[in-house]
């Protein structure tokens, strides 16, 4: 199992790096059709139906059982249309097999499954894609590739869109495949080192930022060339300070030409394309600052501080002085996340000693772009022993959201007839109202969830 995580470590590490090699934009004609959406996280996971979770099998072998949460209905039920099946075989439309997968509901319904399995007789790898009806049937085979990388960006009711790294390859390229099946379409190419980072959608463009991050390129060649401690030290604090050239920009998803959006130069930058609009998060001289920019030239800047804490100073530096992330929007607000220490954990000798593990928390706010009015947003769960969060963005359906609210480690002596503790995780999940989560009022409209069921 180990192996196939690995792979996808590796590509995602590689898209964490960005710079500014060359790249190729490739004239593909594809069929025109409705806005793309992202598939992601968070807000962003699944669709106004609902959305896919993994529970592992009892196997031990990395297998896993595909399941939907479907949000009219309030279940979570496996991906499989069957009646009567026991979902433990390679038989049934859910079962996931040895391999590390995962899945996303399509904006225009039904499943889209990512899997990747590893053949141990000629230690390689095969990444298949395969889209099923949301209750598991009339699966199909979209594409299968050897070997590599893939991450899947977005969606229409037609195709989808993914960055594909071939094994062996410094070349990422940027692809689409017909949602009915068919070639491969490589719409765009860039080199492993550049890795722009995907950002969102808008109507029929992929929007990517990259950055150059030269500077530890000479690091690299510094260090190669038998530099000294002194010399790598003085280019170490240069790159602490030092403010990156930026650049959003969009990729036609019908053609793949490159079009240039927006350049600034920034030291912490955290960026999100969402509702026509590029959201760049950073801090300054402890203020949280939010900057906006649209296609149309408009765009705008908000100053804010988060309630009862400070973006600087022991308790945020202590959390890793993380720029505040912007989850996404809802309703015209920009929710916004960050972390910081615990305050008993900034004063404890035994966190300080690295004698016991730190407490971090978690806060959530609600910026009104319109006004710079800051909300803060209370409804948070804990998690036993890993310190306070707010409540869990797993999905939306028109104007509910759908959160976990709740998770619960509690002993099951039912799993050992030994009567040895054993332990699962169980979490709460359920539908909130936009009133009810803006007013922090916790008013759950409840889906059960099985025990030690996975969400993303």
């Amino acid at each position: 199992m180990k192996k196939y995580y690995a792979i996808i470590a590796v590509f995602l590490a590689a898209r964490l790096l960005t710079g500014c090699a060359g790249h190729t934009g490739m004239q593909v004609a594809a069929p025109a059709a409705e806005e793309l959406h992202p598939l992601g996280t968070g807000l962003d996971a699944g669709n106004a139906q609902g959305r896919t979770a993994l529970l592992p099998t009892d196997e031990g072998d990395g297998s896993s059982i595909l399941y939907w949460v479907d949000y009219a209905s309030a279940q979570c039920v496996p991906l499989c249309a069957e009646p009567g099946c026991a979902h433990d075989s390679e038989a049934c439309t859910a079962w996931l097999p040895d391999g590390a997968a995962t899945a996303f509901s399509l904006p225009a319904g039904g499943v889209l499954k990512q899997q990747f399995v590893w053949d141990e007789a000629s230690r390689s790898s095969t990444c298949t894609l395969i889209r099923c009806n949301a209750d598991g049937s009339d699966p199909h085979t979209l594409a299968a590739f050897p070997g590599g990388s893939i991450d899947l960006l977005a969606a229409d009711g037609e195709g989808v869109w993914f960055d594909r790294l071939d094994p062996g390859s410094e070349t990422m390229s940027i692809c689409r495949v017909p949602l009915a099946g068919g070639e491969v379409q490589v719409l765009y190419s860039y080199a492993v080192a550049e890795s722009p980072l995907f950002l969102g959608c808008d109507t029929r463009r992929l929007v990517y930022m990259r950055t150059d991050q030269s500077i530890y390129d000479r690091m690299a060649e510094a260090s190669a060339n038998g530099a000294s401690e002194e010399e790598l030290a003085a280019l170490r604090q240069q790159a602490a300070g030092e403010e990156f050239a930026r650049e959003a920009f969009f990729i036609d998803a019908d053609t793949g030409a490159e079009t240039s959006f927006l350049q600034w130069n920034a030291h912490e930058v955290q960026a999100l394309w969402r509702d026509g609009t590029l959201w760049r998060s950073t801090v300054e001289d402890g203020e949280g600052v939010l900057r906006w920019d649209r296609p149309d030239g408009t765009g705008g800047e908000a100053r804010y501080a988060y309630p009862d804490r400070a973006l600087s100073g022991p308790a945020w530096e202590a959390a890793g002085g993380m720029v505040p992330a912007v989850e996404g929007t809802v309703a015209g607000q920009v929710l916004l996340r960050a972390r910081f220490m615990a305050e008993e954990s900034l004063n404890d000798p035994a966190v300080e000693a690295g004698l016991d593990d730190p407490v971090f928390e978690w806060e959530r706010i609600a910026l009104d772009p319109a006004t710079g009015s800051v909300t803060p947003l209370t409804l948070r769960y804990v998690a036993l022993g890993d310190g306070s969060y707010p409540i869990e963005l797993l999905g939306r359906s028109g104007d509910d959201l759908f959160v976990k609210f709740e998770e619960q480690r509690p002993f099951d002596p039912g799993t050992d007839p030994h009567g040895s503790k054993a332990y699962y995780t169980q979490v709460r999940c359920g539908l909130i109202t936009r009133d009810d989560f803006w007013a922090s009022r916790p008013n759950y409209r409840e889906v059960e969830m099985p025990a030690n069921i996975a969400m993303w």
